[in-house]
């Protein structure tokens, strides 16, 4: 499990620090309606990459305690839509490395929300890489956190987890995560709501 600190916006300083933007409007509607979806920043890596970043455009990178231990790649060889994918490759002895877009939208906390994306993988031989949700708390406390890894030689694939976004949270991110060696591929993220939070009324 990773232990995250806190967003740099939080006050709480760490190594490791998933800087939030600008929220996407979350679309959110009855349990029984078909799920809706908040907008995420460039989420199938269309955009062309920023001369000298070593993130995709719209997100932000950073791994367990050398930030440049893992390549973050917008790569153009076999997406699995449009024509870019991102590779996340470890080039350094390092446990973990992510990419992640921090949410801040006050009505999802409480609500049931699913996040899913394209992942493929290449001699991926520790745990894995796959989607990633983890949510900051007051202070940037941990009031949340899951994901989901596959290993090996796999092709592209759908990777899905449902969460509930706890209540106490100030900010969650959203994103992939790779652990160990080998190269994993992410593409087409989604994130949706399922369920409101109880007492929460459909914004206009």
């Amino acid at each position: 499990m990773i232990a995250r600190p806190a967003l740099a916006g939080l006050a709480a300083v760490a190594i490791l620090v998933a800087c939030a933007g600008p929220a996407g409007p979350a679309a959110t509607g009855p349990s029984d309606s078909p799920p809706r979806e908040v907008a995420l920043r460039n989420p199938g890596f269309e955009a062309d990459p920023i001369p000298g970043s070593h993130c995709a455009p719209q997100w932000e990178c950073s791994a367990h305690s050398d930030p440049f231990s893992y390549a973050y790649v917008i790569d153009e060889s076999a997406p699995s839509a449009g024509k870019r994918s991102l590779r996340i490759e470890r080039v350094r002895n390092e446990p973990w490395g992510l990419i992640t877009q921090a949410i801040t939208d006050p009505k999802l906390r409480g609500a049931k929300l699913r996040f899913s994306m394209n992942v493929r993988t290449e001699g991926a031989t520790g745990e894995g890489g796959g989607p990633y949700f983890f949510a900051h708390g007051r202070g940037g406390l941990r009031v949340g956190h899951e994901q989901r890894v596959v290993n090996g030689t796999t092709g592209w694939q759908r990777m899905t987890m449902e969460f509930r976004v706890p209540a106490a949270t100030e900010v969650f991110e959203v994103g992939a995560c790779q652990f160990g060696p080998g190269r994993v591929w992410i593409d087409d993220a989604r994130l949706e709501v399922l369920e409101l939070a109880p007492g929460t009324k459909t914004p206009v």
